[in-house]
C-alpha cells in the first residue's frame, strides 16, 4: 500500500504521484469493502450532509432574528 510522506518537498509529492503502484493499491483498497457497505457509507453520508445543512440553515435564521432584534433595540435606544 502506498504512504504518504509528510514532507513538504517538491520531489517527495512528486514520486509519490509518479508512483506506478499508487493506482493498484487504490484499486486494492476498494476491495477490501463489499458493495452494500459502500453503498450503506453512502446512504449516511447523504444523511449527514442534510442535517449539517438544516443545522446550517437555522443557525443562519437565528443570526438573521437576533441580528434584527438588535437593530431595532438599537435604534430605539439611540433616537430622542
Amino acid at each position: 500500500m502506498a504512504t504518504v510522506s509528510t514532507q513538504s518537498s517538491a520531489g517527495t509529492v512528486g514520486n509519490f504521484v509518479d508512483d506506478p503502484t499508487f493506482e493498484a493499491d487504490r484499486q486494492n483498497d476498494c476491495e477490501l469493502f463489499p458493495a452494500e457497505e459502500i453503498c450503506q457509507f453512502a446512504a449516511d453520508d447523504e444523511e449527514a450532509g442534510r442535517r449539517i445543512g438544516k443545522i446550517l440553515a437555522s443557525l443562519f435564521v437565528y443570526t438573521l432574528i437576533a441580528m434584527s432584534i438588535v437593530t431595532w433595540w438599537t435604534f430605539r435606544v439611540v433616537q430622542p
